[in-house]
């Protein structure tokens, strides 16, 4: 199946570079985690957070509108340059609204949960982000829908590995303060949108008179769902945040944001590719080829991404505890009780990209809003619950129930429009063999961490890859198939 081959290649790139862009943060965190106290990573997470929920209000729903439309408006060079300048000029003039708003709301809205006044400073040297996220993520979006995956890879490295760099030059050598780590975030950001704008504006002829009212109109009703999907979305995943500073304070927030993190690094790697891969492709192939070849190629890709999850999940469970040790240090240790919850929750609804198909097919945007707005409410709701008696484990459960309820809702609504076959047996076979790999994991004890998660990997991927070219034979042909067709290169290449 031709789409299944092109989604390979494209998970292929935006694995390659989500996993590099991951090495930054990932090679920072044990530097932030040993450097900075339990309450600075506490509101360095709530300052992210707090700009990720902004930064989605802020760009309307524009993300979604430029994967939709794009192609209705790419076949000449005026089409183009319509659809270039008006998204460029909406996200600049929504940009410019959102920083003095968010000034204006910094002034009294962080005393409310509870905010010292000494964290502020830190949210308004943000600002400069407040501009600029919204504004790269637009020309991002166009390099993702194009097509142009490597040259959008390279701005995902950039865009994680510099602000990375810079925040701790800045914290440790040039500033020597915890605002310095702000400022380098800030720089980083800048960086990008250096990169990014000298290529949008070499691409498309941009012009305040090419600006569409119709196409403005068409992007803001479609994404305007779409905002309240994305708001919710993200108020479903990080209210957890507000309510532990509330109740628990910024150190328990720092912990749960060291375990919470550790959680999302392996989980952007792996999902943030299937939905950067999969919503093209599936547009495409549902345009194109109908519905039918669209069902059997989400199914087809449903059966791999298990593969992939389902063991990856067991075995996070099985390194956990030494992972954290040996990268965070021993304060952070009880993250690893409930960092495996939220990964599971990570990765449930990280495979919504493929459950929602036929609703975002079908433009039910305000449907998917709902959805996730009772997830938001489930979730804020558990959390009332469960933070004053189980603390952070609480927010764990809260999140996972969460997006539980959100993905199997969205799946069921969606059946009407698009069916995923999922095989039992399949799932099954899985948990079986990932559960023997655990069982066999946790057997390992060296007497160092370090040694025991190089030793926990190395045996688990050798135990797992065994058990899926046992049950998978299509991919262990397609391995025999490369082997030989490599081998006879090199006789031939010998042989000259």
């Amino acid at each position: 199946m031709a789409s299944v081959k092109k989604f390979i290649i494209h998970y292929s790139h935006f694995f390659t570079g989500q996993a590099v862009a991951t090495l930054f943060g990932f090679i920072s965190f044990p530097i932030f985690t040993r450097v900075l106290t339990q309450e600075q990573y506490g509101i360095m997470s709530f300052v992210a957070t707090t700009i990720a929920l902004v930064v989605a209000i802020t760009k309307g729903g524009l993300s979604g509108g430029i994967i939709r439309f794009y192609t209705e408006y790419s076949e000449t060079q005026d089409q183009r340059a319509l659809f270039a300048s008006t998204i460029f000029f909406r996200g600049l003039i929504a940009a410019g609204v959102s920083v003095v708003v968010y000034l204006l709301v910094l002034q009294f809205a962080p005393h409310y949960i509870g905010l010292k006044d000494s964290y502020i400073p830190y949210l308004m040297i943000m600002s400069v982000c407040v501009f600029l996220q919204p504004m790269n993520l637009i020309v991002q979006n166009v390099l993702r829908i194009s097509g142009k995956t490597i040259l959008y890879n390279i701005v995902v490295v950039i865009q994680r590995g510099s602000p990375a760099i810079l925040s701790i030059l800045m914290l440790l050598y040039v500033v020597g303060q915890f605002s310095g780590y702000f400022i380098g975030v800030v720089l980083g950001e800048v960086i990008v949108a250096l990169i990014l704008f000298t290529w949008f504006f070499s691409t498309y002829k941009i012009n305040l008179n090419s600006v569409s009212r119709k196409l403005a109109l068409d992007l803001i009703g479609f994404g305007f769902p779409l905002l309240l999907s994305e708001v919710s979305y993200l108020l479903l995943a990080y209210v957890d945040r507000y309510l532990i500073l509330a109740f628990q304070g910024e150190g328990a927030l720092g912990v749960y944001s060291v375990g919470h993190n550790m959680a999302f690094y392996l989980s952007a790697v792996m999902m943030l590719p299937l939905t950067s891969s999969i919503v093209p492709l599936y547009i495409t192939t549902y345009k194109n080829e109908g519905r039918e070849k669209t069902e059997a190629f989400l199914s087809k890709v449903m059966h791999y991404m298990l593969v992939l999850l389902i063991p990856a999940w067991f075995g996070y469970h099985a390194v956990a505890r030494d992972l954290f040790i040996a990268v965070a240090s021993e304060k952070y240790q009880y993250a690893a009780t409930f960092s495996t919850v939220i990964l599971l929750g990570s990765f449930c609804y990280g495979m919504n990209s493929i459950f929602s198909a036929g609703l975002f097919l079908q433009k039910k945007t305000k449907q998917m809003s709902a959805i996730l707005f009772i997830g938001f409410v489930v979730n804020i709701s558990m959390n009332l619950l469960l933070l004053p008696k189980y603390g952070v484990m609480g927010a764990a459960i809260s999140s996972l129930v969460g997006y539980i309820i959100v993905v199997a809702l969205m799946a069921i609504l969606s059946t009407r429009y698009i069916t995923i076959k999922i095989s039992g047996t399949h799932i099954l076979y899985y948990c079986i063999l990932s559960c023997g790999m655990l069982l066999v994991l946790t057997q390992i004890e060296t007497g160092s961490h370090w040694l025991n998660l190089i030793v926990k990997v190395i045996c688990g991927i050798v135990f797992i890859v065994s058990g899926v070219l046992y049950k998978e034979k299509e991919v262990f042909d397609r391995l025999i198939t490369i082997g030989r067709q490599g081998l006879s290169r090199f006789n031939k290449g010998a042989s000259c």
